[in-house]
């Protein structure tokens, strides 16, 4: 019994030190690559409680408005570690939100597709999505004060619009496109609409000759 308690303390306190983020995000800017996170209400989406509402809602407000810079997407993610109180644990990410210019030359698409291959926490089953930023706010910043769960709504936004083109594409198709040597795979594009993101077009992700 005693050893069950303490398995169960442990793992308590392992999920107090982490944070989940629901979606990352990732731009190409002259200076590196920009990455951001969306976090939860650590109760509603794990089970997780923080020490009270008011802390807990502003706490994810602050983190959901910040983002790091990088030479790589690694350093990027690494810096963005560096200010964040909590362990980033990407085991329950359900969407990556690429800028359009993370597709458009064979080597940032190379940086991008290897730095999600290589951190096996992302899951292959995670949405993909497009989405310019038009060199101003980002769709997580955007969004965080309208959507609680950006990672949750662009998943169901898919569940609610699965005959469409490029809905439904994930981290596994894009990474069975490019060892395959696949033509093109089509990733659906998000636009916000009254400040809310909705599916409304599509990117084809065009092989490298």
């Amino acid at each position: 019994m005693a050893i069950m308690l303490c398995l169960s303390g442990c793992t308590k306190r392992e999920l107090e030190d982490r944070y989940f983020p629901l979606a990352v995000e990732v731009h190409k800017e002259e200076e590196g690559y920009r990455i951001e996170y969306a976090l939860p209400n650590m109760g509603e989406e794990t089970g997780q409680k923080k020490g009270g509402e008011e802390e807990s809602e502003q706490e994810e407000k602050d983190t959901k408005e910040e983002s790091a810079v990088g030479k790589t997407i690694e350093e990027a993610a690494k810096a963005y570690a560096a200010y964040v109180d909590k362990y980033i644990d990407s085991g329950h990410t359900k969407a990556i939100i690429l800028g359009p210019e993370m597709l458009e030359d064979a080597n940032t698409r190379k940086e991008m597709l290897t730095y999600f291959e290589s951190h096996t926490s992302f899951a292959r089953s995670i949405s993909v999505f497009v989405y310019d930023d038009e060199g101003e706010e980002s769709l997580v910043t955007k969004t965080a004060s309208s959507i609680d769960s950006l990672g949750t709504y662009l998943q169901d936004l898919i569940k609610n619009n699965p005959d469409k083109k490029g809905v439904g594409t994930t981290l596994g198709d894009l990474l069975n496109f490019w060892h395959n040597n696949e033509e093109e795979v089509t990733i659906p594009q998000v636009h916000l609409k009254k400040d809310k993101p909705v599916v409304d077009g599509e990117v084809v992700f065009i092989s490298s000759p």
